[in-house]
């Protein structure tokens, strides 16, 4: 069994800059955002969160 690879791409890079542009917009606008991308948005925002706090630590 081996194990599965990882790479980016273009997609994923399109995902991450929509990730950064949705992060820089005031909360009140979150509500246009569909809810798929939404709940992807907000795990991505977590996990961010948890690793800069693993850092500080």
């Amino acid at each position: 069994m081996q194990c599965p690879k990882s790479y980016v791409t273009s997609q994923s890079l399109a995902w991450i800059d929509e990730f950064a542009l949705w992060r820089r917009r005031p909360a009140a606008e979150y509500a246009e955002t569909e809810a798929k991308k939404l709940d992807a948005f907000l795990i991505l925002e977590a996990q961010l969160a948890a690793e800069n706090d693993e850092h500080r630590s």
